[in-house]
């Protein structure tokens, strides 16, 4: 009876989290077991004493309690006591304080996992003042294992690049004041952090930057409103993602959060891969997913055409932001599934080419087996662009760009700033692949000598190669495949 209490408390409060109701039943379950034996369930449910310890020791929303206050007397009018009887209000506001002070202690341990980060004690105290102004609902991240941590790292994730330029200049700025103590490089580093745990003095390092500080905060709200929305879209969408991406089975909580797995768009906006409590993985993208699912059909269909089966993901479209199941790389059985392989990335090729599509490298088609998967077309449809063609390179790159070769599939060379070209393509061959420009890294790092170079990386290659047997199955040898 009062599990159906705390039930219609919930409805009528749908802010209140799923896990808050679980948590409630599974205290109150192990309660009832250690009553006496003999006792009848039923009275045992309707026990005053046992209803208090449940609503005072279960992590209940305050406006839950009220309406579980109402409709306790409502229902058991005869038996019930006072509302203040039941419910202890010193108690309970003791109770909050206490939970209030937890969450405080958890927040600052999963601001100390940031400790072993350059100039941490920055980061550290910008993350917990931003936290303090936006006044955190720590009960709306309830599905989220971790969730302080998760918040942390994902607001560091954020700015982490922002303000270290700033930190290395002043650092040595200090350092040729001769305010920095220390016999090294790193003891005088250390000093510098010291002085970025004092509140005052990061405020005036701000005031003199406020582009920088700007860039802070619009950047941590962005990343905190990019997870909120997450969030409560899981939890909108809980019923229909167990019944398309998990194949029925239930969850509560996401496990793990996995951002950066593409570029950000509109303020910041980033997909998010999850791990589920039910060990089903699914990707949360914040846009509409209507491409995706006409590039699909459209493929599907050219696949029927030609007698060769498809492969379809499960995909949950919900106009401003969609689900899609996460997929694994997979080998091919045998030498004829790479030929069909091949065969199907001609299909994705001349859909490329019929669409304009571009931007289809080793990151948006991963080798499923032997199907070849595109998980990103963002860039479908492409543009038709009039060029002016007043050379016969000009004429050149016009002629090209209505080609395949524009598609990203096929291996092309991306020439920078005089260095040897660079292929990034989804059939390109060569395991070692860098970036078609230097990037930033920092050299003679946690010293005073810190600095910021620039370097050509390693571009981490993904599976858009089929294999069999544990060998890549390179196109070299499969030409007529693709272009049959």
């Amino acid at each position: 009876a009062f599990e159906d209490l705390i039930q219609q408390a919930m409805d009528e409060h749908p802010e209140a989290s799923e896990s808050t109701l679980m948590d409630i039943q599974s205290e109150l379950h192990e309660m009832v077991e250690q009553q006496e034996a003999e006792k009848d369930s039923e009275e045992l449910f309707l026990n005053p004493a046992l209803l208090q310890k449940v609503m005072i020791e279960s992590d209940i929303p305050e406006q839950v309690v009220k309406t579980i206050e109402k409709a306790y007397e409502e229902e058991f009018s005869d038996e019930a006591p006072a509302v203040e009887a039941l419910v202890d209000k010193k108690t309970m506001e003791a109770n909050a304080k206490k939970r209030e002070q937890q969450a405080l202690a958890q927040e600052v341990k999963a601001l100390k996992g940031l400790k072993d980060e350059v100039f941490s004690p920055f980061y550290q105290l910008m993350i917990r003042e931003y936290l303090n102004f936006v006044q955190v609902k720590w009960e709306e991240f309830d599905s989220i294992q971790n969730a302080k941590k998760v918040i942390v790292k994902t607001l560091f994730d954020s700015i982490y690049h922002i303000p270290l330029r700033v930190c290395i200049y002043d650092m040595q700025l200090c350092k040729r004041k001769g305010e920095l103590n220390g016999d090294t490089g790193y003891q005088e580093y250390l000093a510098y952090c010291e002085k970025l745990t004092d509140k005052e003095y990061v405020i005036k390092l701000c005031q003199e930057y406020p582009e920088m500080t700007r860039l802070l905060y619009t950047r941590m709200k962005y990343a905190y409103h990019n997870l909120r929305s997450f969030v409560k879209r899981l939890q909108e969408d809980k019923e229909q993602i167990e019944e398309q991406l998990c194949f029925g089975k239930r969850f509560k909580r996401v496990q793990s959060i996995q951002l950066g797995g593409s570029d950000s768009h509109n303020q910041g906006q980033q997909v998010i891969q999850c791990l589920l409590d039910n060990g089903c993985r699914i990707i949360y993208k914040p846009h509409s997913m209507n491409k995706e699912i006409q590039y699909q059909y459209l493929y599907n269909t050219f696949c029927k055409k030609i007698g060769l089966p498809s492969y379809s993901y499960s995909i949950i479209n919900q106009q401003e932001y969609g689900w899609e199941a996460y997929l694994h790389s997979k080998e091919c059985e045998s030498e004829e599934a790479v030929k069909r392989y091949y065969k199907r990335m001609g299909i994705h090729l001349f859909l490329c080419y019929l669409l304009r599509i571009t931007d289809m490298h080793q990151e948006n088609i991963l080798a499923v087996g032997e199907f070849p998967v595109a998980v990103d077309v963002e860039t479908m449809p492409g543009i038709a662009m009039r060029q002016e063609k007043e050379n016969a390179e000009e004429s050149i790159k016009c002629k090209i760009s209505t080609t395949v070769l524009t598609s990203g599939i096929l291996p092309t060379p991306v020439w920078s700033n005089g260095q040897e070209g660079v292929i990034i393509s989804a059939l390109y061959c060569n395991d070692e692949v860098k970036s078609t420009v230097k990037l930033p890294v920092i050299r003679k790092a946690k010293t005073s000598e810190m600095y910021i170079d620039y370097e050509f990386r390693k571009v981490i290659r993904t599976n858009s190669i089929p294999t069999y047997r544990g060998e890549k199955q390179y196109v070299n040898a499969y030409l007529d495949d693709i272009c049959e």
